[in-house]
C-alpha cells in the first residue's frame, strides 16, 4: 500500500531557469538539505509578517478536510 500524502501539506510547483536550478542544487548540497527544504525555508522566513484571518483559517480547515477524504 503506497504512503498517503499528509492532508496538512500541499504541492507547489515552480519553473526555474536552469542556471538558478543548478545554483539551488549546489547550495542544497552545501547545506546538506534538499532543494524543497531551501524553498520552504525561504517561504517561511518571508511570510512571517503575514497574519492570517479567521476566514483564512477556515479555508485551510476546509482544504484539510477535503484532502483527508481522498
Amino acid at each position: 500500500m503506497p504512503n498517503k500524502p499528509s492532508p496538512f501539506k500541499c504541492i507547489v510547483g515552480v519553473r526555474l531557469d536552469r542556471e538558478i536550478n543548478e545554483k539551488l542544487s549546489i547550495l542544497a548540497r552545501q547545506l546538506s538539505c534538499t532543494k524543497s527544504d531551501l524553498v520552504a525555508r525561504w517561504i517561511f522566513e518571508n511570510t512571517q509578517h503575514i497574519i492570517l484571518s479567521a476566514h483564512d483559517y477556515e479555508k485551510i480547515a476546509q482544504d484539510i478536510r477535503k484532502a483527508s477524504k481522498k
